[in-house]
C-alpha cells in the first residue's frame, strides 16, 4: 500500500540526489581544473562542496511544523498535530531522584 509507495518514492529521490551530486561534483572539478597533477583550486572545490551541503537547510522551515514547534504526545497517538497546550493536562511522573514527582511531567 502506501508504505511501499512512500518507500519507493524516497529511494527514487535519494538516487536522483546522488546522481545530481556526482555529476555536479565532476563538472565542478573539471570547471576548476582540478586533476591528477593540478591542485591549485582544490581548496575552492572542497569549500564549495562542503558549503553546498548546507543548501537544503532553509527547507527545514518549509516542512510545516506547528507554530510553536512543540507537539503534544497525546496528539501523536491519534495522528493529529495539536499544540502542547491543546491536549490533556500533564500528569506527574514519579522518579527516584524526585520522590514528589514535581520535576518530571508527562502528557498522559
Amino acid at each position: 500500500g502506501v508504505e511501499g509507495t512512500l518507500f519507493a518514492l524516497l529511494m527514487t529521490e535519494r538516487t536522483l540526489a546522488h546522481m545530481v551530486s556526482q555529476y555536479s561534483g565532476a563538472g565542478l572539478t573539471a570547471l576548476l581544473g582540478v586533476g591528477s597533477y593540478e591542485f591549485t583550486y582544490l581548496w575552492l572545490l572542497v569549500l564549495i562542496c562542503n558549503l553546498s551541503s548546507l543548501l537544503p537547510l532553509p527547507l527545514v522551515f518549509v516542512a510545516g511544523f506547528p507554530a510553536s514547534g512543540i507537539v503534544d504526545a497525546a496528539s501523536m497517538d491519534t495522528g493529529k498535530a495539536a499544540l502542547a497546550g491543546d491536549g490533556p493536562t500533564p500528569a506527574k511522573v514519579r522518579s527516584d531522584s524526585d520522590p514528589d514527582g514535581a520535576a518530571c511531567t508527562s502528557a498522559v
